[in-house]
């Protein structure tokens, strides 16, 4: 990414980051704090009904995720609104960092896709408009580049994905460590249990990778080319655990997901822009030195 931009997206990007702070802020605790209390009532429910004392490993992890990524949207809003100066004189540091908060609501809307469908319905709604205050500026931001439309649409397909593959990654870690935490007897120690317990570090280190790396990538500098390429290397571990333990669609449609933005990393011209090497691309995996 070249970070430069014209006057009019500058300007669309400091509003974008400013409606989107109030967004993060105001609106999405008034979203995720109702589906996570109607959440926390219906697995209690479920539990006196059914009498699976196991569904208690949902309503901690709920109980602990919901009120962390709402923390840190509202965090990331604040940061947000006062970016938008930044932004709008232009300054190159301000995109990247924004890019960064703006996969916050994102992921938080993601993750709370799962817990939602699965006891509460009727709140899918608000799981998805927080993701969408986090997936259309971050959308909006990267088109805003001044630079060919083959750039933006590479930037656009390496940054989207990347933000996609954050939030998935750490969905499937959340919906995994349930299954985990429920099988906790060791009557349950079989194959699925261990890919759990294996890859759910996997998935979550590589979505840190990620999160560190996505700013670094949008300055052009090479530790982030280095960060994601190895957040999404261990994220291909993790899935492909999962998908090993307890084969399914969900866990295919990741690993094509990965393999895609890998390709794209690796791809020379798109590496070569991304890192501001004028004269090689970054190599494959191996050897970099010579004799």
């Amino acid at each position: 990414m070249s970070n430069n931009t014209t006057s009019n997206g500058r300007l669309i990007m400091a509003i974008v980051a400013v409606v989107t702070g109030i967004l993060s802020i105001f609106l999405i605790p008034k979203l995720g704090i109702p589906a996570m209390d109607t959440i926390l009532k219906a697995v209690y429910m479920k539990i006196a009904q059914t009498g699976k004392p196991d569904l208690i490993s949902a309503a901690k992890i709920v109980s602990f995720f919901f009120p962390f990524w709402i923390s840190l949207c509202m965090a990331s809003g604040i940061i947000l609104i006062l970016l938008g100066h930044p932004l709008y004189k232009g300054d190159k540091w301000a995109r990247p960092i924004a890019l960064a908060l703006l996969s916050f609501p994102a992921i938080t809307g993601a993750y709370m896709f799962g817990p939602v469908i699965f006891f509460a319905k009727g709140l899918v709604v608000n799981a998805l408009i927080i993701a969408l205050i986090g997936l259309i500026p971050y959308a909006i931001i990267l088109l805003t580049e001044k630079s060919s439309l083959t750039d933006k649409l590479e930037n656009f397909g390496v940054f989207f994905l990347l933000g996609v593959l954050a939030a998935y990654n750490f969905t499937n870690g959340h919906s995994s460590l349930r299954m985990l935490m429920g099988r906790a007897d060791s009557s349950f120690w079989n194959t699925e249990y261990f890919a759990y317990a294996l890859g759910i570090p996997a998935e979550w280190l590589g979505v840190v990778l990620i999160l560190i790396g996505i700013p670094l990538l949008a300055a052009k500098l090479k530790a982030g080319w280095w960060l994601c390429t190895s957040g999404l290397l261990c994220m291909l571990v993790g899935t492909t655990l999962f998908q090993l333990g307890a084969p399914s669609a969900w866990f295919s449609v990741g690993i094509a997901m990965t393999l895609a933005n890998l390709v794209l990393l690796f791809t020379p011209r798109i590496s070569k822009r991304l890192t501001n090497q004028e004269d090689q691309a970054i190599p494959p995996l191996g050897n970099t030195y010579s004799a």
